[in-house]
């Protein structure tokens, strides 16, 4: 079963549970070990449904940082309600310290 959060992280599946959804297509990947419940099709413009995974893949990084952090950029524009010509294709974050390796990318 999933969790009802919307992001849900690796480690906090069995891994044949997250096998299992992602195989069933009932997990999309948002990022490095974050997923979220794959979203049912909906009557809407695609800007909506990029605008919401650009939100979930913010969301994921936020949950998946371990350092003091900040949104920047567009990424803020857009948690904060903000107006954008276009989704954020790149999450951008600020944070206290030099990332290392490739999960904190």
């Amino acid at each position: 079963m999933i969790p009802d959060d919307p992001v849900v992280l690796a480690g906090e599946l069995q891994r044949h549970v997250l096998d299992r959804a992602r195989q069933d297509g009932e997990l999309e990947r948002l990022r490095r070990g974050a997923y979220r419940a794959r979203e049912a099709p909906r009557d809407e413009h695609r800007s909506r449904t990029a605008r919401r995974r650009a939100e979930a893949v913010a969301r994921a990084a936020h949950r998946q940082l371990d350092a003091d952090h900040v949104f920047s950029h567009e990424t803020a524009a857009m948690l904060h309600g903000l107006r954008l010509w276009r989704a954020p294709s790149t999450t951008h974050v600020v944070q206290t310290y030099r990332p290392l390796g490739a999960r904190r990318r």
